[in-house]
């Protein structure tokens, strides 16, 4: 007999409280990547396309694509890999100032600098 004990949806709301959680960071990855994985190449709909798109140099672009849109696995992908510093940028600017997404922007910086200075 199987008894489903809970139960979890990726949205908004969890992708926030997840942001919030006590963990132990990963060591850092080997290879920092320097471009968006062609998966998340669809958020790029409007703009540069992503495929000349190339990271440190174009954080803050990459970071408000893939933030703006409804893939939850594209804004956990940008958060955790897009530089530091395009996040900060970004969480400077209309429409990431306020609300649940500066919240999230908030934990995200907050985490990978304390994960970068241990």
């Amino acid at each position: 007999m199987q008894v489903k004990v809970w139960e979890l949806e990726l949205n908004e709301q969890t992708i926030h409280a997840m942001m919030h959680l006590p963990y132990k960071p990963l060591p850092p990855p080997q290879e920092v990547p320097t471009a968006v994985p062609p998966v998340f190449w669809s958020v790029f709909w409007s703009g540069s396309s992503a495929d000349t798109l190339r990271l440190p140099e174009d954080g803050t672009q990459i970071a408000e694509a893939m933030l703006s849109v409804r893939d939850p696995l594209a804004r956990i992908w940008a958060l955790n890999h897009v530089p530091v510093s395009a996040l900060e940028e970004l969480r400077s600017m209309r429409g990431y100032d306020t609300g649940e997404i500066a919240a999230t922007l908030d934990a995200a910086i907050s985490r990978r600098s304390r994960a970068c200075n241990r």
